[in-house]
């Protein structure tokens, strides 16, 4: 089974910090990651979970595919939902918006009991980091691969106290301290992005201070450089 970038980096960063526990796979759709930090040995069993019977289906057919029924369960749910009061070293968020991720987090994640977060928000990062500060989870590692052209941050969190600054909530704690060629790549992209907007835009919108603010701190970040 060969997984996209996007994936291949996740399961690396759960592979980096895992102790061969369990794990949990919200929004697992074809459920290829669950699958295959089984295969190759990384997490003990999984559970794969999605809301939406297309997903679903996929996911059971790969789970079968691969011969792997005795240690992945495949379950239908909101959310955290389907995991209420079991037991996880890892829960896995991917591949949804930022706000998304923040709203699952909200609703039970204190009903589960989970040693790690893996979180990847497709949009909206700054609110999942702030989301972790405001609940008592500390973000130990990040990452941040390019796939497809497109950007995806990783973020890893165990539970702790943590305060994070404006640029750090921005551009992750961990990213900011490596940074590296993908960092570099993808704020120069931003920082045109946001010359091009204020561009467009009048002063007086309601839009302008923000992303005036944004252009500054991209720009500050990427001059450390």
């Amino acid at each position: 089974m060969k997984l996209s970038k996007r994936l291949r980096a996740i399961a690396g960063m759960i592979e980096k910090h895992s102790n061969h526990g369990r794990i949990a796979d919200i929004g697992s759709d074809h459920g290829y990651l669950p699958v295959w930090l089984v295969l190759h040995d990384i997490v003990s069993s999984a559970v794969a979970c999605d809301i939406a019977d297309g997903p679903l289906e996929a996911c059971l057919a790969t789970v079968q595919l691969s011969h792997t029924e005795n240690k992945i369960s495949v379950k239908k749910g909101d959310g955290l939902t389907p995991i209420i009061h079991e037991t996880f070293e890892t829960i896995a968020i991917c591949g949804m918006g930022g706000n998304l991720i923040c709203d699952i987090l909200e609703a039970h994640l204190d009903e589960v009991n989970v040693q790690q977060l893996v979180l990847e928000a497709n949009v909206n990062e700054p609110l999942v980091r702030q989301w972790l500060n405001n609940h008592h989870w500390q973000i130990i590692d990040e990452d941040l691969v390019e796939d497809m052209h497109h950007y995806y941050e990783i973020i890893l969190a165990c539970k702790g106290q943590q305060s994070l600054s404006e640029k750090e909530y921005y551009f992750g704690p961990v990213l900011l301290e490596k940074k590296g060629p993908v960092f570099e790549k993808k704020w120069q992209w931003q920082k045109t992005i946001h010359e091009h907007i204020l561009e467009s835009l009048p002063a007086s919108h309601e839009k302008y201070p923000l992303v005036s603010h944004e252009l500054q701190m991209i720009q500050e970040v990427l001059h450390e450089n």
